[in-house]
């Protein structure tokens, strides 16, 4: 990990590269996978330089056993995910209703407009998704269901 800024201050650790060339291979990811399986924690590995981008572009990976149970949603962001090894469920909470959407090889990408309360729990032990939605990083953006 000596590639990579740590940042801890978030719900989850994130790791920045410190290369401005950010490239993710099989070895990298699978370093990843070994690395949060030791530390028992979802982490994030951040292909944007800083907070403070415009563009936020990162690969969360997610442990079955840390499911969140705490929807949240963003007041002026939308975001993309894009499933690249396991599934993960999406429950919307729409007005009258919830939906339920399975990211997977056959489902593999979505699109969650701001606004919409939503919570992403992994199906399989360890899922990895790739997130994008628009910098910088604001504080009061995000807005948890029990706040």
């Amino acid at each position: 990990m000596k590639n990579f800024k740590k940042d801890s201050s978030g719900n989850t650790t994130a790791f920045f590269f410190k290369d401005k060339i950010s490239i993710i291979n099989k070895k990298l990811l699978s370093n990843f996978v070994s690395y949060s399986k030791i530390k028992k924690d979802n982490i994030r590995l951040c292909l944007h330089s800083t907070k403070k981008d415009n563009l936020h572009s990162m690969l969360v990976l997610l442990h079955k056993r840390n499911n969140s149970d705490n929807p949240h949603k963003h007041l002026k962001k939308s975001e993309v995910y894009q499933i690249l090894l396991g599934k993960i469920k999406i429950t919307l909470f729409l007005k009258k209703s919830k939906k339920y959407i399975i990211l997977d090889k056959n489902k593999p990408i979505i699109k969650i407009p701001n606004n919409i309360f939503h919570l992403v729990q992994s199906i399989s032990n360890i899922s990895i998704f790739h997130e994008t939605r628009v910098g910088p990083f604001e504080i009061g953006d995000t807005k948890f269901f029990k706040d």
